[in-house]
């Protein structure tokens, strides 16, 4: 009879365990801020919906309209929150197949439908060539679009505005150069997502980025938010394999980029 010992995998407590239990934890925190973001944009609709339909008692024709206009923002923001709860039980439900997918691709696809659907006066839009991530593609879509959502959101209403895809130190980024429409709660940029769900750090910043920071995690990869003094910036990187104490400096030289992330 052969024993076998913990150093050939068979047994618990091995670097093995520890990297499970951290990518476990990971996940767990990034699930626990997607619920209570979920919750937390359910619940302003919702206080809407409540208002408009007491506001119609009694009521003259100028009020009824507002009432009206109310109740078409309540339902616009419940629908979009079914929908994020729609792709997250598709993407838990399919089994996960890694391939190189066509983040420049789908970044350009996305943005034009924001655009017929949400048009924006003056806002300006780039996308780096060459994107190309090794992960799960219906994953990855979900990211992305979700992403771009929420900086497409913070946008609106800003002539100039700015809305970025680029490769920053082997992170594909998303940003845009206006505040979010959410409280702000960061003074500073913050490290990985996880240490920022600990601290309360990252509560009311919207579902979409807690549901791409999910996913990401899901992956196996890392994810950073950051809030600036002038905008946000998304980073995410797969496999994980970015470094492990800081996220991509906001002013990221664009021509050190590795090879997946090259231009074309």
């Amino acid at each position: 009879m052969t024993e076998r010992s913990d150093d050939e995998g068979g047994g618990s407590g091995g670097p093995a365990d520890a990297r499970c239990a951290d990518e476990l934890a990971l996940r767990d925190e990034a699930l626990d801020a997607l619920a209570f973001g979920l919750s937390h944009e359910v619940q302003q609709p919702m206080t809407a919906l409540r208002l408009a339909v007491a506001g119609f008692e009694g009521a003259d024709a100028p009020q009824v309209a507002g009432g009206v206009e109310l109740l078409e923002a309540a339902t616009e923001a419940l629908g979009a929150v079914l929908r994020e709860m729609q792709q997250l039980a598709r993407a838990a439900s399919t089994r996960m197949s890694a391939r190189q997918v066509d983040v420049t691709g789908y970044a350009r696809l996305y943005l034009q439908e924001l655009a017929r659907q949400k048009p924006q006066q003056g806002l300006v839009t780039s996308v780096d060539a060459g994107l190309v991530v090794h992960g799960d593609e219906r994953h990855l879509r979900i990211i992305v679009r979700s992403l771009l959502e929420h900086a497409w959101r913070c946008c609106a209403g800003h002539d100039g505005a700015t809305l970025r895809v680029e490769a920053e130190k082997g992170a594909v980024s998303i940003r845009h150069d206006r505040a979010s429409p959410a409280p702000k709660r960061l003074g500073k940029p913050i490290g990985p997502v996880a240490d920022a769900i600990r601290d309360g750090r990252l509560l009311g910043f919207g579902h979409g980025v807690a549901l791409a920071a999910y996913l990401v995690h899901m992956n196996g990869g890392s994810f950073w938010f950051r809030d600036e003094p002038h905008g946000q910036t998304c980073s995410f990187v797969f496999p994980a394999e970015a470094p492990e104490s800081e996220a991509p400096e906001s002013d990221g030289d664009a021509g050190a980029r590795p090879d997946t992330l090259a231009d074309q």
